[in-house]
């Protein structure tokens, strides 16, 4: 065992004194010596010798005041831990080749059958993803341990057309990654950022029990941020709009997004930003989809709306905005971002190809 700040075991010191403090003053008890001339009456008046139950306080204080030294300087103990955690995607195909009967009742039948008896030997403490994949590869659940939650997903799949076994190989490899890979860097993030106290300037120590900084001067703790965001997918029908923001390539076009203020709902952020950058008035959003964003620590959450009329670009982030038919797509941001999900989503809704990736 050890302690996280070894210097306030020094007060036990201070417990050492107060003990023997308490022990030098009984030795020095003041001995009061009365002259008696019947010896059986020195026997009546004068007290016994006191116990060893007269001390009994005395010791228990100090054991109090000595655990309660030992507790401020934060004891710890190592706790072994496993290096990394074993994620297992489950990938299916939901195209209409699943309806054929070479395996009884249908292909599609037999692959939940063989994903929920899966399920039920599958050790608790692994995380389990489902990828489903037709027109374009979805993660249908992320990787979890909440293996209810997977049985009544692989229970609803049904069939749809077209297949895409590369793309859901990527995705089964983006599910199992993506999230460890955003963790880390938003930590590795904080922790650099958090290193001096933001109240006092005193450099922190790491909570060794959960992911907090803490001050040692002033108690302070910070914990990691996580700061919201959203992005949208606003369509008219048969076209899609989409706007090139000043940092990204040229040619590159995505969704509107942008960041939550103080004491905005979710759905009036992304009626602002739509107002803001492109200057049009939109249909109450609909939720669609969240992604973590580490750039440096966002969670980005998705929907979709409606709107119609000319955009306006804002010139300040937005310097080109447009409608675009589906078949006739610019650059998009490329598959495992959560703008190419929702717009993927919307081509799997109206059934048009989704077009392969390209430098961004």
């Amino acid at each position: 065992m050890s302690v996280t700040d070894p210097l306030r075991l020094l007060a036990l010191v201070g417990v050492v004194a107060v003990v023997v403090a308490y022990l030098v003053t009984q030795a020095r008890r003041r001995t009061y010596t009365l002259r008696f001339t019947n010896l059986d009456l020195v026997d009546t008046v004068a007290p016994k010798r006191p116990g060893w139950r007269r001390h009994l306080p005395a010791g228990l204080f100090s054991v109090a005041l000595a655990l309660l030294v030992v507790a401020w300087a934060g004891p710890t103990a190592p706790v072994r831990v496993p290096v990394e955690r074993a994620t297992v995607i489950l990938a299916i195909d939901v195209s209409l080749s699943m309806q054929a009967t070479d395996v009884a009742p249908d292909r599609l039948e037999a692959a939940k059958v063989a994903a929920l008896d899966f399920l039920e030997v599958v050790p608790p403490e692994l995380n389990v993803g489902l990828v489903t994949f037709s027109g374009i590869a979805t993660i249908t659940v992320p990787p979890t341990t909440d293996r209810d939650l997977l049985a009544e997903a692989v229970t609803r799949l049904q069939l749809a057309e077209r297949t895409a076994i590369g793309e859901a190989i990527f995705a089964s490899l983006d599910a199992g990654r993506l999230e460890a890979l955003c963790r880390a860097s938003m930590l590795a993030s904080w922790d650099y950022d958090h290193r001096y106290c933001g109240r006092c300037g005193t450099p922190t120590r790491r909570d060794p029990k959960e992911a907090a900084r803490v001050c040692p001067s002033c108690a302070f703790r910070s914990y990691p941020r996580v700061s919201p965001a959203m992005i949208v997918r606003i369509t008219d029908g048969r076209r899609i709009l989409l706007a090139h923001n000043r940092r990204f390539p040229g040619g590159v076009f995505s969704c509107v997004a942008g960041y939550v203020d103080p004491g905005e709902s979710l759905e009036a952020t992304v009626l602002r930003e739509i107002k803001e950058e492109v200057g049009l008035d939109a249909a109450p959003p609909r939720y669609l989809s969240s992604q973590a964003w580490p750039f440096p620590h966002s969670l980005m959450l998705g929907f979709a709306t409606t709107a119609s009329g000319e955009p306006v670009p804002d010139g300040v982030e937005i310097t080109d905005a447009r409608w675009f038919d589906p078949e006739d797509l610019p650059h998009i941001p490329r598959r495992g971002t959560i703008s190419r999900r929702i717009i993927d989503l919307w081509l799997d809704e109206i059934g048009v190809p989704s077009p392969p990736d390209r430098y961004w």
